[in-house]
């Protein structure tokens, strides 16, 4: 057992990260905005001084599906709006909007490939 913990150990301070790591900048926030209401809907945004823009919004909506017996039923699911933005190395701007509903998780952008038509 002693042999087993002497291994650990040693593969321990194998991966350990060595020498000093790199010094990171700060990043300010210059805008934050956090709403969850009590009912299921919230919003949310911020900005960052590196132009890192984030935006999401929540709301619940009655949709009608089909149960395991076939039947009709009225479920509520969350629906969900955003948009990421934030700067390539050119100057110009990744921009993902997106929106996530009981149809499932739909990202639109120019910087998405677009799969082949059958």
């Amino acid at each position: 057992m002693s042999l087993i913990a002497f291994v650990a150990l040693v593969a321990l301070a194998a991966a350990a990260p060595q020498g000093e790591r790199p010094a990171t900048t700060s990043v300010p926030i210059l805008e934050y905005v956090n709403q969850f209401g009590g009912d299921g809907n919230y919003q949310f945004r911020f900005k960052t001084g590196n132009e890192i823009n984030r935006e999401e919004e929540g709301a619940l909506k009655d949709v009608v599906v089909k149960n395991d017996n076939g039947q009709e039923e009225v479920k509520r699911v969350n629906v969900v709006r955003g948009v990421i933005r934030y700067p390539k190395d050119d100057g110009t701007f990744y921009e993902l909007s997106y929106i996530a509903d009981e149809l499932g998780f739909r990202p639109v952008s120019s910087d998405i490939p677009s799969a082949p038509l059958p």
